[in-house]
């Protein structure tokens, strides 16, 4: 199996010998699903395969752009609130409890326009730690959108 990652158009083309699977990063920071089907030669972009027309009943979308609207786009990884009228990959409640196994590096946050309450507890025992990792900073977050 390979992974080609292409910088300039932010997307990621994974394949092996009888299919490829295409995600990219779109323009408001959340991955969406290009292409998965018969395998494909790699080119730098495959940005023709984003299917973007004027929508004009479109409820979600992005600044204005008519083209550009979440609820006919295919997300890889749908949240409530971002747009997208399927279900989720995950819901964060209130009350949820989230575990993270030992030695998983992770990170954790809100959106810009909302807010995140954190308690974390560590289990005692042998060979464990805890290890609070570098805090992003506000441009690096911004970047995120």
């Amino acid at each position: 199996m390979s992974i080609c990652y292409h910088e300039g158009s932010r997307e990621f083309h994974l394949s092996n010998r009888d299919i490829s699977y295409i995600i990219t990063v779109l323009k408001n920071g959340q991955l969406g699903q290009l292409y998965f089907g018969k395998k494909l030669h790699d080119r730098e972009s495959f940005a023709h395969l984003l299917e973007l027309r004027h929508r004009p009943m479109a409820v979600c979308t992005y600044e204005g752009d008519s083209t550009f609207s979440m609820e006919h786009i295919k997300q890889e990884y749908p949240s409530y609130g971002a747009g997208d009228m399927r279900y989720p990959a995950v819901e964060i409640l209130p009350g949820t409890v989230v575990h993270i196994p030992a030695g998983v590096k992770h990170w954790h946050g809100a959106a810009s326009d909302s807010w995140f309450a954190h308690l974390a507890f560590e289990v005692s025992g042998e060979n464990t730690s805890n290890e609070w990792l570098e805090p992003v900073t506000d441009e690096q977050y911004d970047k995120l959108k």
